[in-house]
C-alpha cells in the first residue's frame, strides 16, 4: 500500500511532465504522444481522486 506522501510525490512528478503541456495530440497526427498524454492524464486523475483533490484543468494547462 502506498503512503499519502508517496502518492503526492508521484502526482507531482506526473504534473511536471512537459509532455502534458504540449498541444493535445491525436492518433492521426502523433499517436505515440497521444497515448503518453492519455496515460499521464489518467494517472493524474486517479491520484487526485485518491487524495480527494479537484481534477486538474488540462485545457488551462495547455492554453486551449
Amino acid at each position: 500500500m502506498l503512503t499519502e506522501e508517496k502518492i503526492i510525490e508521484m502526482l507531482a512528478e506526473l504534473e511536471q511532465d512537459e509532455r502534458l503541456a504540449y498541444k493535445t495530440a491525436n492518433v492521426f497526427s502523433n499517436a505515440p504522444l497521444a497515448l503518453i498524454q492519455y496515460s499521464i492524464e489518467s494517472k493524474i486523475d486517479v491520484l487526485r481522486q485518491i487524495l480527494e483533490k479537484s481534477p486538474l484543468n488540462i485545457k488551462k494547462l495547455r492554453n486551449e
